[in-house]
């Protein structure tokens, strides 16, 4: 997909590794983790309509 992506009129960028891969690259670290643990507390669970 990505060499699709690259071979694409008007396709400017992506990100990627050295290697050609930016799956491996950690952009926010370990720090966001505790903040997404908590995730399930940002909302309230939907209730269906009867």
């Amino acid at each position: 997909m990505n060499a699709v992506a690259d071979a694409a009129p008007g396709f400017r960028w992506r990100l990627q590794s050295e290697a050609g891969d930016a799956t491996a690259i950690r952009v926010f670290g370990d720090a966001h983790r505790g903040l997404l643990r908590g995730r399930r507390q940002w909302f309230h669970r939907a209730r269906p309509r009867r």
